[in-house]
């Protein structure tokens, strides 16, 4: 029996672009890959946006593993089909460790070996923004997620930054974007917190005053959480 043996590590992470500033005539550049370059970046979107993400490599039979860190803007999380879930449950399924198909080359062994890769958070950014992926080709995945107010991102970091989830990786709710509608059209409207525990929904030029029940009933798109060190007084 042939297995294909992949020598290079496959790409993990969709690459990201930086928003240029206003006054600029460029078009918008690929955030590169290399943390030097992406600390270098001071605009808005880097400050508020930016993290990094780890991608491991463990070879079975072999101690040997390799690494790759991305830089994201946002993480676009997988929704099943039916039924219901929740963001945790999204996560989990993110984070966990996966069996890659075919054989991975191991530089170290120099022979391809089964391998399983799996993602950890290596740098949190100040807000975090999760994509929930509810297109399947042409159809609209309208499965129910459920989110809560505070997300403790703990249990996503790397090892290296674990001595400071005491306040490093909680968060809390600020926006929700929804869309209705099917894949090739509908309507976006935002329900977006303004003070401590006020919320407004933002559709279009409306703008009314809701309650938090209605926030967590909501068909989400889009979730946009903040470190609660960035706690502001409205």
């Amino acid at each position: 029996h042939n297995s294909k043996v992949i020598k290079e590590t496959p790409k993990i992470i969709n690459s990201t672009e930086c928003i240029p500033q206003p006054d600029s005539n460029s078009q918008a550049s690929s955030v590169s890959s290399s943390r030097e370059s992406s600390d270098s970046c001071d605009c808005i979107v880097h400050q508020v946006f930016f993290g990094d993400l780890e991608s491991v490599i463990s070879y079975e039979g072999c101690e040997h593993r390799s690494s790759t860190v991305d830089p994201f803007l946002d993480l676009s999380l997988d929704v099943i089909q039916r039924g219901s879930t929740s963001l945790q449950a999204c996560l989990g399924s993110y984070f966990r460790p996966e069996l890659i198909d075919g054989l991975i080359w191991c530089s170290q062994c120099n022979i391809g070996r089964p391998a399983v890769k799996q993602f950890s958070l290596l740098h949190l950014p100040n807000v975090l923004c999760f994509y929930l992926k509810r297109c399947h080709h042409d159809t609209k995945i309208n499965t129910s997620i459920t989110f809560p107010v505070e997300l403790d991102m703990a249990p996503y970091l790397h090892q290296i930054v674990g001595d400071q989830s005491a306040w490093y990786d909680k968060y809390s709710l600020y926006a929700v974007l929804n869309h209705s509608g099917q894949t090739n059209s509908g309507h976006y409207t935002a329900y977006i917190r303004v003070g401590p525990g006020a919320w407004c929904l933002c559709d279009d030029q409306k703008v009314v005053s809701v309650n938090l029940n209605d926030v967590l009933h909501t068909d989400a798109y889009v979730l946009l959480y903040h470190k609660n060190l960035l706690a502001v007084r409205i």
